[in-house]
């Protein structure tokens, strides 16, 4: 309850009264830095810690943790990743980007033209339908990157061993790490998988034509 001096008629508050009843229900929670200091720094570094700049090295060891995250929510992957980590440690296998095969957008077209590569879309299911590249039926297939795992497994993936394939998705990046485990992980040769530079974004900016709608669905899938 608030203090009050009384007027004639009126009721006014009493300042200096409520200035020292403040202070006593505050008395208990006076905040000290100083309380706060110890041998570990200031005491802003501690509580604002997340704020601070990653130090070296920070970045790749949660990079790690999150990997081993995704690792142990999935054991195909996980196996799939320590196979490949085992490869890399006994030497077999040279930077995956450095000797990848690329292709343009022209290039790509030119060969698809040619009935000289099928494509792999690693996109989404709703991307694929959204918008692909235009090709023959039996050129295009799409295989979510997500879904590899399962596709390899089943054999789904082997039945495209033989043929040249280009593999595409939105810009290009997903696409590489596709590559990367068909030709590191599954077996494929490396000579006769690409990576599509630039996505679809770089398709339809050279002014190739796309489509939309269901695909028409291989029974093998």
């Amino acid at each position: 309850d608030f203090p009050f001096s009384s007027g004639e008629g009126e009721r006014f508050l009493d300042v200096d009264s409520l200035l020292q009843q403040g202070k006593e229900e505050s008395r208990d929670f006076v905040f000290s830095a100083a309380e706060e200091e110890d041998d570990d720094g200031d005491w802003m570094d501690r509580h604002f810690e997340s704020l601070k700049p990653m130090e070296e090295g920070e970045e790749a060891r949660r990079r790690e943790e999150g990997e081993g995250a995704l690792d142990a929510s999935s054991p195909a992957l996980h196996r799939e990743r320590a196979e490949e980590d085992a490869r890399e440690r006994e030497g077999e296998m040279p930077n995956a980007y450095a000797i990848m095969q690329e292709l343009g957008a022209r290039d790509a077209h030119d060969l698809l033209s040619k009935g000289s590569m099928t494509i792999i879309d690693v996109r989404s299911r709703e991307e694929y339908k959204k918008c692909r590249v235009k090709t023959f039926p039996w050129q295009s297939v799409n295989i979510p990157f997500t879904e590899f795992p399962i596709w390899n497994q089943t054999g789904g993936l082997s039945k495209y061993r033989p043929f040249r394939l280009g593999v595409i998705c939105n810009s290009g990046q997903t696409s590489k790490q596709a590559v990367v485990r068909l030709t590191r992980v599954y077996g494929f040769d490396p000579a006769a998988v690409s990576n599509i530079h630039g996505g679809i974004n770089e398709w339809i900016l050279a002014g190739y034509p796309t489509e939309q709608g269901d695909a028409i669905i291989n029974n093998d899938e």
